[in-house]
């Protein structure tokens, strides 16, 4: 379906509103027989693609004021329906929340549509992320969750509500979410971790926020589990490193937080890792040095950071290696006045 024809279909609103009205019309009659299935996977199907584009996304979103998110959530939690169904309803949730603008109208829908209120449409969104049989509408799910997840909570930072205890309760879910053995979607979830953490960087509140995130030793320690993976992607890996990065060279954070065996080990990972072959990767390991650095500069913790393992040894070869003889004096100095006076 070409862009063209998907904007033509969207301006002709009976057309959305008589694959709606079959849907709604399939899933009230409850357990559907082979010819619905594939008539719900059809439609479904074309919802999808119609989402595929910005401006016909926000309109299908807007039709009925938000009907189709009831549908799409109670076929997502179906277990009578097949894993097809139910993995196109989570992608479609999922292109709906691609963007913050469309993302944010999403969020304001539920209060509109027959969900009924934003909190259960997020646990809902989370049971089928964690709990779906199918390892493909987990993933799914997932990537809708955190991209949902991630809007209500800068809207509730925006107000200045309970921040704290909420941010709580979020990590909690997406420590769950990164602690599942197959992971369903490591790079979604790295990317919320950054998202976290980076995109408050101006925020008058950032600090505790921060703090807090740090302070969370379950997710931690999954969020960087997910850099030491064998199959972990290249994206995972990087938006992970950024973020340990960022948040080495905050000085308004208390530099200890970060010395923990969970922080340590990703960035000892990533900056030793001599398997990363591609120009950008190279980068990374110097940022992973660098923070590496930026920890034993400030830290209290040197004992820690140098009886760690892997990590004297990580530094040295960076050192050794180091083209810039500034950034290689630094290194040098640091080495030996912190770190190996602790051995």
């Amino acid at each position: 379906m070409t862009s063209n024809v998907r904007l033509a279909m969207v301006e002709h609103s009976h057309i959305i509103s008589a694959l709606l009205q079959l849907l709604l019309l399939l899933r009230n009659k409850g357990q559907s027989k082979m010819h619905d299935v594939r008539t719900i996977r059809t439609i479904l199907c074309t919802i999808n693609s119609l989402c595929l584009e910005r401006n016909t996304r926000l309109q299908i979103l807007l039709h009925g004021e938000g009907i189709l998110l009831g549908i799409l959530l109670q076929y997502l939690l179906s277990r009578q329906i097949d894993d097809v169904v139910r993995r196109r309803s989570a992608r479609a949730l999922r292109l709906l929340a691609q963007c913050n603008a469309t993302a944010n109208i999403l969020l304001r829908l539920t209060l509109r549509s027959e969900i009924g209120d934003t909190n259960n449409f997020l646990a809902s969104l989370h049971q089928a992320a964690l709990y779906d049989p199918c390892l493909d509408v987990r993933g799914e799910a997932t990537i809708a969750y955190t991209k949902c997840i991630t809007c209500a909570f800068f809207r509730k930072h925006l107000l200045q509500k309970d921040i704290i205890d909420e941010l709580n309760q979020i990590l909690d879910k997406l420590a769950e979410l990164a602690n599942q053995v197959p992971t369903a979607a490591p790079e979604a979830l790295s990317k919320t971790f950054q998202e976290l953490v980076i995109n408050l960087s101006t925020e008058e509140q950032s600090n505790n926020i921060r703090t807090t995130i740090l302070r969370h030793d379950t997710y931690i320690k999954a969020v960087t589990e997910l850099a030491l993976c064998s199959n972990a992607s290249y994206t995972t890996c990087t938006c992970i490193a950024s973020t340990l990065v960022c948040l080495a060279l905050d000085k308004s954070l208390n530099c200890d937080l970060l010395v923990t065996e969970p922080i340590l080990k990703c960035l000892v990972h990533i900056a030793s890792d001599d398997e990363f072959n591609i120009p950008s990767t190279q980068e990374q390991q110097e940022t992973a040095n660098q923070a590496l650095l930026e920890l034993a500069s400030n830290t209290s913790r040197l004992k820690q950071l140098a009886t760690h393992g892997g990590l004297l040894s990580a530094l040295i070869r960076y050192t050794t290696n180091c083209i810039d003889e500034t950034a290689k004096q630094s290194f040098k100095t640091t080495l030996l006045s912190r770190l190996i006076p602790q051995l």
